[in-house]
């Protein structure tokens, strides 16, 4: 073992996935995800190492844009795959004067909708859901955050 250098075992330069200061968080996960790789050298233009993206940068943001760190209630809604849908369950969260946290929509589909999940800075989230419901909205789920 005395012996063995890091360059036997190391990536070559050639083969290195970087990104750089400018490249959208979205670009380094698909990259990290794609290359099987839990962290990204970011260089500048002439390949100087600027630092790390690694897995728990990623996490924090993904922390960061679900609003996991803001108290409220997390709704998810199947809605119908066209235009426009989203913009009904937003008109409902705005009569209540409601902030969002965020809002996401996986690939995922249940008989053949999308299910959207909106994170409301509130607790107060009855007279929201009966509102959705009442427009024909399915509410799937509701769960306050962060859950006791």
């Amino acid at each position: 073992m005395g012996k063995l250098r890091v360059a036997s075992f190391m990536t070559p330069a050639v083969k290195l996935v970087t990104v750089t200061t400018d490249t959208i968080v979205e670009k380094a996960v698909q990259l990290m995800y794609e290359r099987k790789v839990n962290c990204l050298p970011v260089v500048d233009k002439g390949m100087a190492l600027l630092g790390l993206v690694t897995e728990t940068d990623i996490l924090a943001t993904f922390v960061d844009m679900m609003g996991l760190n803001d108290k409220g209630t997390r709704l998810t809604v199947a809605l119908e795959d066209e235009p426009g849908k989203l913009f009904g369950v937003l008109e409902v969260i705005k009569k209540y004067n409601v902030n969002i946290a965020s809002i996401c929509s996986p690939a995922l589909t249940v008989e053949g909708k999308r299910l959207v999940v909106i994170r409301i800075k509130t607790h107060e989230y009855d007279g929201i859901v009966k509102d959705l419901e009442k427009l024909g909205y399915e509410v799937e789920s509701v769960i306050k955050w962060p859950s006791m």
